[in-house]
């Protein structure tokens, strides 16, 4: 089943939304950041990433400034009353889900051994780079984090 973006084009909750992120902006950051596994998927198998990522984000921070705009919208996303500035509108709220979407699915299609060349003393090694793409990920988020 296609994946439903969480917001209309008014920044609206989507009633039926699964998804922070449509596959073609993941498409243009991880192409941004030549990401070679991700070209590989299926329409399919990108999607199922994408509300997986979703559902991690929903999951895993419970505790978030403001509150849902609608209480019937299926996903934490979007809030309001997380801020006095335009930092942390809907806008913004987007920017930041699909950056940690893109981040974290990167981590992930490098966990399963796509890793980078790191020269250290004149010597090679192939280095994933799990920790520094889970931080970023990490990042995007902790802007609505009540910790």
């Amino acid at each position: 089943m296609a994946l439903v973006f969480f917001v209309d084009g008014n920044n609206d909750p989507v009633l039926t939304g699964d998804a922070y992120a449509t596959v073609e902006q993941i498409d243009d950051v991880l192409s941004f950041n030549d990401c070679i596994a991700w070209p590989n998927l299926t329409l399919t198998e990108k999607e199922d990433k994408i509300k997986a990522m979703t559902r991690k984000i929903d999951d895993a921070y419970q505790t978030l400034y403001g509150e849902v705009f609608d209480v019937a919208q299926p996903l934490n996303f979007p809030r309001k009353g997380v801020g006095s500035s335009l930092a942390f509108g809907v806008d913004n709220q987007k920017a930041h889900l699909r950056n940690y979407i893109a981040a974290q699915i990167e981590y992930e299609l490098l966990k399963q051994g796509i890793g980078v060349l790191q020269l250290s003393q004149g010597r090679e090694s192939v280095v994933a780079r799990q920790q520094i793409t889970a931080r970023e990920a990490l990042a995007s988020i902790n802007r609505y984090r009540r910790i």
